[in-house]
């Protein structure tokens, strides 16, 4: 795996930052040695069939240990993958695996504009199609990761208004489909070799065929998902924390400073040692988590609480590491500026943490509160 990355990833990694957006062809080159969705996929339709999930955390940590973090391999592996090869029937699973074989990028929509982490109260509508045949999809899907690129988008949408979450439905749309677009690209601040889109979906016709798995459990399989989303959230970011700590320890060893090397500062070790402290407490918990995935007893409640640990764990380290390398750190193209950067977002996306807290804080007793405005 590593080798793989050094030889076919790290060449073309800066050409992937610059467009905004990893080739497709390089997610099929990946899926053809066996790191990209072929993992998980069964034996009797092409894949490997791994069922032990930490062959997807190794995954995860080498691309963050080889600096290349904005590469979205897990969006596939982790969070997309599964709703078809868990939650479509045979049948479906069947008119998918071949394109998923050959490393198809897939990406999942379920964020809208006025929509992020609350995701029972969607405005995407799948009306039946005349025919009788599928559904007519509108609406618009926000920050929708690989969205620019991916072949199959599952895209999560209202088939039933009158049932709250339970008229949630999931659906795959094509790339092509007449009315699917990618309407903007974003900008961000990091993950620059990860495309970010706003997609809009107008009276987008999709056969029934598309739909994954039941109609109106939509709902009920983005949830039963998530913990393994969120994890792989934590993962990437207790990787990302401990190779921060790596860079900042390398630096002070060799930076010279009042007469002798930065590192030489008790404020500067103990700094170090705080930072370690918290890298290795967090890293014990992520990998239980990771062997409680492994054995199928992971819960939504450790999955949050993992992924709100890692993500806030790993961009105050690599905050603090930054402010050890001084200016040089705060260069564009610094390896500790760019996992500042891209650490980020991982606060946001997956759920942000406030919402994580809140899932963490039902194993306590507690019941979420929902105000909606009369309005």
């Amino acid at each position: 795996l590593r080798s793989f990355f050094r030889k076919r990833l790290w060449p073309q990694y800066t050409k992937f930052e610059t467009k905004g957006t990893v080739d497709p062809s390089f997610y099929a080159e990946m899926a053809q040695a066996g790191f990209y969705l072929r993992l998980n996929i069964p034996e009797s339709f092409g894949g490997l069939g791994l069922e032990d999930w930490r062959y997807n955390a190794i995954v995860c940590e080498e691309l963050e240990n080889q600096d290349c973090g904005s590469v979205f391999a897990n969006l596939g592996n982790d969070m997309v993958l599964s709703y078809f090869t868990e939650s479509c029937h045979e049948d479906q699973r069947a008119l998918w695996m071949p394109r998923l074989n050959r490393g198809a990028v897939i990406a999942v929509a379920m964020s809208e504009p006025e929509v992020g982490s609350d995701l029972g109260h969607l405005a995407c509508q799948a009306k039946p199609a005349p025919d009788g045949d599928g559904w007519v999809v509108n609406g618009r899907k926000m920050w929708i990761s690989s969205g620019a690129i991916a072949e199959l988008v599952v895209v999560s949408c209202v088939t039933n208004p009158s049932a709250g979450s339970k008229g949630i439905s999931l659906v795959v749309v094509e790339a092509g489909m007449e009315g699917f677009s990618c309407a903007k690209r974003f900008g961000k601040l990091g993950k620059h070799a990860s495309d970010t889109c706003l997609l809009t979906l107008n009276s987008v016709r999709v056969p029934r065929r598309n739909l994954i798995g039941d109609e109106g459990m939509g709902f009920i399989y983005m949830m039963k998902h998530l913990p393994k989303e969120r994890l792989s959230i934590a993962v990437g970011s207790a990787a990302a924390a401990r190779r921060a700590l790596t860079l900042a320890t390398n630096y002070v060893h060799g930076r010279a400073a009042f007469g002798g090397v930065l590192g030489n500062l008790q404020s500067v070790q103990m700094k170090l040692a705080g930072l370690r402290t918290e890298v290795q407490s967090c890293t014990c918990f992520v990998d239980r988590c990771i062997s409680d995935l492994a054995a199928g007893s992971l819960s939504a409640e450790a999955a949050s609480m993992a992924k709100c640990l890692a993500t806030e764990c790993c961009f105050h380290v690599a905050d603090s590491c930054l402010q050890l390398f001084g200016g040089y750190g705060y260069l564009k193209n610094s390896p500790i500026g760019k996992i500042w950067a891209d650490q980020r977002v991982t606060r946001i996306y997956g759920g942000s943490n406030e919402v994580q807290l809140e899932i963490a804080a039902r194993g306590l007793g507690f019941q979420p509160q929902r105000f909606r405005s009369k309005l």
